[in-house]
């Protein structure tokens, strides 16, 4: 498996794949199994669409946050239509600095 791997959608996808990254479009219903599968594999790098990560169950996503391997960023999609969550605003909500 590729050192960076990206999930999600076709047309994130296609920009992804332009440079260089190995991509993977699971179809509708086996994000967890791929998703799954990368948390498995030697990707040292995941990208996962919001979109996609909307749809892995939290255990799975809390798994992949508190591990250091594969290192997994959520990224906005192409469309724009779902974003990532706000991290920095999450962290200030945990260390009660969210105003």
């Amino acid at each position: 498996m590729a050192a960076i791997l990206f999930i999600g959608d076709e047309v994130s996808a296609a920009a992804w794949r332009l440079i260089g990254v190995r991509v993977s479009i699971p179809p509708s219903g086996q994000e967890e199994r791929i998703v799954g599968e990368a948390l498995a594999g030697s990707c040292e790098l995941l990208l996962l669409s919001a979109s996609s990560a909307r749809l892995i169950s939290k255990s799975l996503m809390e798994r992949f946050s508190t591990s250091i391997h594969p290192l997994t960023l959520v990224v906005p999609d192409a469309t724009g239509r779902v974003m990532p969550p706000d991290l920095a605003g999450i962290i200030r909500a945990r260390l009660g600095m969210a105003s």
